[in-house]
């Protein structure tokens, strides 16, 4: 008798160590992803920061700055895409300039594509500054399609420079 109960209180005590042993493996688990899912939104953000970065620091010669020509986003989802504008000077300029974003989609695929430009901006001479685009993809995008927009940019309601751009679904 005194076996049976030995046997009973060895599997009790191996049952309450799996059940602590898992406990302790899924509060693992859920902690590093927490920190991954974090540490994702300070990539983003650092890279936000470095395009910002990049636009301020655009060539003397450079008209416009696009950061990239491929953007890849799920379904749905939605970026903020900073055009850096320098206001390079002509002979008969003397006064600020008017600059204003256009966009032009590059197939009826891409006239889908929700798009919210930012008002006109009045720069000096040599100034430069950046613009936010925000494009969103339609719900239910299948992924691998690919949207086009050409990036117009008027100044004093002339074209100054334009820049395309290539925005894909991702794959799931």
């Amino acid at each position: 008798m005194n076996s049976k109960k030995g046997a009973i209180e060895l599997s009790m005590t191996t049952i309450i160590v799996i059940v602590l042993g898992v406990t302790l493996l899924i509060l693992g688990l859920v902690f590093v992803r927490g920190i991954f899912d974090k540490l994702g939104g300070l990539t983003e953000k650092s890279f936000l920061i470095a395009d910002k970065e990049l636009q301020d620091r655009i060539g003397a010669s450079d008209r416009i700055y696009v950061p990239g020509v491929d953007f890849e986003l799920e379904p749905g989802a939605s970026t903020t895409i900073t055009i850096g504008i320098q206001n390079l000077a002509t002979n008969d300029e003397a006064t600020p300039s008017t600059f204003k974003l256009e966009v032009k989609p590059g197939d009826e695929a891409s006239k889908r594509l929700k798009v919210t430009l930012p008002p006109e901006q009045s720069l000096r001479i040599g100034q430069s500054k950046g613009l936010p685009l925000k494009v969103q993809l339609p719900e239910g995008s299948n992924p691998g399609t690919s949207y086009s927009l050409t990036i117009r940019v008027l100044k004093n309601k002339e074209l100054y420079d334009e820049q395309s751009i290539f925005i894909s679904v991702k794959k799931s």
